[in-house]
């Protein structure tokens, strides 16, 4: 969860899966060999985990040094021993549920990302929250909706069906001065992500 080299070399762990991607490069293929046509017909349930709720899950799960991380409806963010299934941890941010009718497509989140110690999520009403990975804490959270040089009484007199929604993986962008992450200064990264409007 900390280390820039580390996610320098995602290609380089197979185990782990640190990206909505699985790596930089966004190709979503796994390099573990054990898993093949021949071997799949043995595959069998370890595990499984109920999220309690019968709404739309969309998540790419991370797995990080052996924790899984996911988003359920809502937003609700929720870690697991990736071998056991146990939850470790799980973050309600507290969406306000008519939120609900101004989002396209259901009250989904399509995943987190993760950097140094930190577990980004954009939230259906328009957050963007980082949580401690340890702990599931919030940390911080900023308001992505507010409308840039606008007074806070223009914002909150929008209708509410102008009002945007995320449920996009928020994505880690690095210093302009790094490569590949492997040579950052103190400067911290870009969290950015995307919102949609309803209008």
């Amino acid at each position: 969860f900390r280390s820039d080299a580390r996610i320098a070399r995602a290609d380089q762990v197979p185990g782990d899966w640190v990206a909505h991607g699985r790596s930089w490069s966004e190709q979503r293929y796994s390099p573990l060999e054990r898993l093949d046509e021949q071997s799949v017909s043995g595959l069998q349930v370890a595990w499984s985990y109920d999220p309690g709720t019968v709404r739309g899950l969309e998540a790419t799960p991370l797995v990080v040094d052996g924790v899984m991380l996911t988003t359920a409806a809502w937003s609700v963010v929720i870690a697991l021993d990736a071998r056991s299934g146990k939850e470790l941890w799980k973050w309600d941010p507290e969406v306000p549920r008519e939120t609900g009718q101004k989002a396209c497509c259901d009250v989904v989140n399509r995943g987190v990302a993760v950097y140094r110690g930190r577990v980004f999520v954009g939230t259906l009403d328009g957050r963007l929250a980082a949580l401690d990975a340890s702990t599931g804490e919030l940390v911080w959270q900023v308001d992505t909706t507010v409308m840039s040089g606008k007074p806070a009484s223009a914002i909150a007199s929008r209708p509410p069906s102008s009002l945007s929604t995320i449920a996009s993986t928020p994505t880690i962008v690095p210093p302009a001065d790094c490569t590949a992450f492997a040579a950052c200064n103190a400067e911290p990264p870009v969290v950015m992500t995307s919102s949609t409007s309803a209008t």
